[in-house]
């Protein structure tokens, strides 16, 4: 049996296969798609499925031919973390963005909001998950393992959070012409920033999804 027939009838990825030329590229779904990378193993998910989608998806043309885009306009993509070396991450074809479109990094001065938890909000039932013996860790570099500081820096950063992902559903939707929107959540849950941040961004992803 000729190669090339069975390639083309067993192997191609038109046919679900794992073999796949440019001109088998695939259509995009018809809904908007958030993809959310947190801490250091949710964004080497995140950009392992762009790239996927780089080399595997129809890219935006114009009426010329000409490429708009790397990938689909109606799917985008967000890594939320705690230590800026993420953004020198790569997986293939795909990478970060140099202007942080599609990062944001959420750090603070982790003495200064730990002692400010504790003055304003040492009886606040709301903040039980807190241990006030926590000392200074993590910062700068990511959370060192320890999801409470995730969770603090996530919530010191919250509305800026939510914003970047109420922005990119909006414009997911559009492109995609409808309000139906997925949204996909990369996270390991053995260090500190995405196990510890992983529960409130899926909740707060629904809110923002339903609120549109």
């Amino acid at each position: 049996m000729d190669e090339m027939f069975i390639i083309d009838h067993g192997l191609r990825l038109s046919v679900n296969g794992g073999v796949y030329f440019d001109s088998d590229r695939l259509d995009t779904t018809r809904e908007a798609v958030i993809v959310i990378g947190l801490g250091g193993t949710g964004a080497d998910v995140l950009l392992g499925i762009k790239n996927q989608i780089m080399n595997r998806m129809k890219r935006p043309m114009d009426n010329r031919g000409n490429f708009l885009a790397e990938y689909p306009s109606n799917i985008a993509f967000l890594e939320i973390d705690t230590d800026k070396d993420t953004q020198k991450k790569s997986v293939g074809q795909a990478t970060f963005s140099n202007d942080g479109r599609d990062v944001e990094y959420i750090d603070a001065d982790i003495a200064k909001l730990i002692a400010t938890v504790k003055d304003n909000h040492g009886n606040d039932p709301a903040w039980n998950w807190f241990d006030s013996n926590i000392t200074e860790v993590g910062g700068g570099n990511g959370a060192n393992g320890c999801r409470q500081v995730g969770r603090l820096l996530l919530f010191h950063s919250l509305n800026r959070v939510c914003n970047k992902i109420s922005s990119l559903m909006v414009n997911a939707a559009a492109a995609a012409g409808s309000s139906s929107i997925k949204i996909i959540i990369c996270t390991g849950i053995g260090g500190g920033t995405g196990a510890g941040i992983f529960m409130d961004v899926a909740y707060l992803a629904r809110k923002i999804a339903g609120d549109k």
